[in-house]
C-alpha cells in the first residue's frame, strides 16, 4: 500500500495544454459516453454492454491500482484550463521486463483531433522516464490509425505487426497488432513524414482527379478480363484482395515511404 493513498498519490501533470490529475467519481458519467461510443467499441475490449456499473468498477480499479506498490498508473485527462471537464484516459501497465511499461490511452468523442492525447502521452512518459523507466511500448490492433498517429507524434518507433497477438473484440478471433516502443532518451516528435495524399485536378475537359483512396472504392474496381488497362500486371484488384491491399498502402504512408492516389473522374 502506498503511504499516501488515492487520489492524493497520483501526481498531477501539466503541459499547459492538457492535465493528467486522478479520476473523479464526477467523471463517471463522461467515461460512460466513451466506452459507448462506436470508435472505442470498434478498437478496444471495454465491456458491452457498458453502463454505470462497469464505469463505477473502473474506477475501483484504478484506485486499487494506485494503491498497490508497482500497480498500472491511470490518469484522468482534462484540459489543462478545466480540469473539471474528463477527457480521456492515458495508463502505465508495467512490465515484467524491469523498467519497461505497456501504455493504453483513449478519448472521449468530443475531445479528438485536438492533439490532447499526443500531449498527455508525452507526459506519462516523461514521468516514467523519470521514475527509473527506459523504455513504452505501445500495441494496437492492425487498422486502428488513430492510435498509431498519437503513438508516431510522440516519436515512437515501429517496430512492425504481430500476427493474432491482440485479442478482439466481442471474444472474435484474435486480431493482427501493430507495436512499437519509445526508448528514454528518444526525442518525442515524428522520427518520420505521414504523407497526406493531396487532392489533384486538371482544368482539361473530360479531365481526370487524384484523390486518396476510399474503402468503398471497392465498388468501382474493373474486372480482371481487361489487363490492357492495369500496369503491372499485379495490380490487378479485385474484391477480395482490395482490403488488404488498401491496408498495405495505409500503413506504408503511415511510415513515410509512399503516397498512393486513386484516379477518379474529376
Amino acid at each position: 500500500m502506498s503511504e499516501t493513498p488515492f487520489p492524493g498519490c497520483v501526481p498531477e501533470l501539466t503541459d499547459g495544454h492538457v492535465r493528467l490529475r486522478a479520476h473523479r467519481p464526477a467523471d463517471l458519467a463522461r467515461v460512460v459516453e466513451q466506452c459507448r461510443d462506436p470508435e472505442t467499441l470498434t478498437w478496444t475490449t471495454v465491456p458491452r454492454p457498458y453502463g454505470e456499473r462497469e464505469a463505477r468498477e473502473f474506477l475501483a480499479l484504478v484506485e486499487a491500482e494506485w494503491n498497490a506498490p508497482g500497480g498500472a498508473r491511470y490518469w484522468a485527462v482534462c484540459p489543462a484550463e478545466d480540469e473539471d471537464r474528463f477527457l480521456g484516459t492515458v495508463d502505465l501497465r508495467p512490465r515484467a521486463a524491469r523498467g519497461s511499461a505497456i501504455v493504453g490511452f483513449g478519448l472521449h468523442p468530443d475531445a479528438r483531433g485536438e492533439g490532447y492525447m499526443a500531449s498527455a502521452l508525452r507526459l506519462a512518459c516523461h514521468w516514467w522516464f523519470d521514475e527509473g523507466g527506459s523504455r513504452v511500448h505501445w500495441y494496437a490492433a492492425r487498422g486502428n490509425f488513430a492510435s498509431w498517429r498519437v503513438a508516431w507524434a510522440c516519436g515512437f518507433t515501429h517496430h512492425g505487426t504481430l500476427p493474432g497477438s491482440l485479442e478482439a473484440p466481442d471474444d472474435g478471433p484474435a486480431q493482427d497488432g501493430w507495436m512499437a516502443s519509445l526508448a528514454e532518451h528518444d526525442v518525442m516528435e515524428p522520427r518520420t513524414p505521414w504523407p497526406e495524399p493531396p487532392v489533384l485536378t486538371t482544368d482539361a475537359a473530360g479531365g481526370l482527379r487524384l484523390r486518396p483512396w476510399r474503402d468503398s472504392d471497392v465498388e468501382w474496381l474493373e474486372p480482371r478480363d481487361q489487363p490492357a488497362h492495369h500496369m503491372p500486371a499485379r495490380g490487378v484488384l479485385d474484391a477480395d484482395t482490395f482490403p488488404e491491399w488498401l491496408m498495405t498502402r495505409r500503413e506504408k504512408m503511415a511510415q513515410g515511404t509512399t503516397l498512393s492516389w486513386c484516379v477518379a473522374e474529376a
